[in-house]
């Protein structure tokens, strides 16, 4: 609001030599305290403020995966590699897999 006060009239930078004033006049502009102003800023912080309330409960329903957002793919990968696995597991793991895939 306040970038828009003071700003000079376009015409008499313009129309040199048409305005003989000793001042440039300024744009109208609202001051800063009216009632109006006041008002929609009050309004524009209410309505933040409740626009808030759902998006921190929303955020809120992640917290169970903020262990699984700060993994290190590449250093779990690293050390998923190194691990040696029986026969008994991996047939498991097939298993299953195979059993997720039919069922999808």
């Amino acid at each position: 609001m306040q970038a828009v006060q003071g700003i000079n009239q376009l015409e008499t930078a313009v129309m040199d030599g048409l305005f003989k004033l000793h001042h440039s006049p300024a744009l109208a502009s609202v001051d800063l305290q009216e009632d109006v102003v006041l008002n929609a800023k009050h309004r524009i912080k209410v309505a933040m403020n409740s626009a808030v309330e759902p998006l921190i409960a929303y955020i809120a329903t992640y917290d169970q995966y903020k262990q699984l957002f700060a993994l290190d793919i590449d250093e779990w990968f690293e050390s998923f590699k190194a691990r040696e696995f029986s026969v008994a597991v991996c047939g498991t793991v097939n298993i299953n897999i195979v059993g997720w895939l039919m069922s999808h």
